[in-house]
């Protein structure tokens, strides 16, 4: 009886675990962060690399909902919002358009990504503009 509330306790556990790993804004040794919509089949992604300050925004679903972000720079130095609808479309800037898109070196971003203009399934992460990356 101990050993099965033991296992079923550690099954328990483990599916927790997964459940934040997945919802965890993801970032990747080369500078890269990736994040999903909250929704139970993430219809939206957004994909920032600090080098070049390059943001890929995609429609990942057919749902009748477009995908929203906003970027802000914490310490009000700029920042921009974009949008992108249509199943598996996608839309980029990068620093080199200049402006708004130039964004802070070493800056701390907050990036908040949604389905719709009311951002529906929306998530939030702070990634700092920055070529050895990290949040912030």
């Amino acid at each position: 009886m101990k050993r099965a509330i033991a296992t079923t306790s550690l099954a328990l556990l483990s599916t927790v675990g997964m459940v934040f790993a997945l919802a965890t804004p993801a970032y990747a040794d080369d500078g890269r962060f990736t994040m999903w919509t909250d929704d139970g089949d993430p219809g939206g992604r957004v994909v920032f690399h600090a080098d070049g300050d390059y943001v890929e925004l995609c429609d990942k679903e057919a749902d009748g909902y477009g995908v929203y972000l906003t970027i802000t720079d914490t310490d009000g130095n700029g920042g921009y919002s974009m949008s992108v609808g249509g199943n598996d479309e996608c839309k980029v800037h990068r620093a080199s358009e200049g402006g708004k898109y130039d964004l802070e070196e070493g800056s701390c971003l907050s990036f908040h990504i949604g389905l719709g203009p009311s951002y529906k399934f929306d998530d939030y992460a702070l990634w700092k503009n920055a070529s050895d990356g990290g949040n912030c």
